[in-house]
């Protein structure tokens, strides 16, 4: 089971809710969280004010070995980018990794972008410290910088795309051609998502 950690300052007199961890944190801490941001590709060319504002409006958790950040079929509610760790994509029966992403790599945008069900089961291939970010503070965020929009729905775009090809290549080699998903790019570009 994962516990939340707000990454807002939180007032040494309150008392942290159950599943949360009371994280206090100094500015040196904000500050490695930004530039560790912006190491990450999406968020290289991005001013510092943005990366002020997604850290404000971001949860750390912390993931023990084997736990589920997502599962295969479940609404997408939130974005996730790992600071520390591993994580693992995992086949439908469990049986098989299909991905291992590391630090840096971020997760989730296909379901949170498209408001589709999670299209993996994802978990902690090792303990691991995971910055969420949920769709709500996402689109409010974004709705100020057009340009980082278009960025992240641009790669979950590619993903969602690739997803679909694998997707119709596996229902073709099963069952046929008349089975195939037939969803083109075009289409895709047309699916209902979070547009700033």
């Amino acid at each position: 089971m994962s516990q939340i950690v707000n990454i807002q300052p939180l007032n040494p007199e309150s008392k942290p809710k159950d599943g949360e961890l009371n994280f206090s944190y100094s500015n040196s801490t904000k500050d490695s969280l930004i530039k560790n941001l912006h190491e990450h590709f999406l968020f290289k060319n991005v001013d510092q004010d943005f990366l002020e504002s997604l850290v404000n409006e971001m949860h750390i958790r912390l993931f023990n070995k084997n736990d589920n950040i997502i599962v295969k079929g479940e609404v997408g509610r939130a974005l996730f980018f790992i600071l520390k760790g591993e994580v693992s994509v995992i086949t439908d029966d469990g049986e098989n990794i299909l991905n291992v992403m590391g630090e840096q790599s971020f997760f989730g945008e296909i379901g949170v972008l498209f408001s589709v069900p999670r299209t993996a089961t994802c978990f902690a291939s090792k303990k691991s410290i995971i910055l969420t970010l949920t769709k709500e503070n996402l689109k409010k965020l974004l709705e100020n910088y057009p340009s980082v929009a278009q960025e992240i729905a641009l790669i979950a775009e590619e993903r969602f795309s690739s997803f679909v090809k694998s997707k119709d290549a596996e229902i073709v080699y099963e069952f046929g051609e008349e089975l195939s998903l037939g969803i083109s790019r075009d289409q895709i570009k047309n699916v209902k998502i979070c547009r700033y």
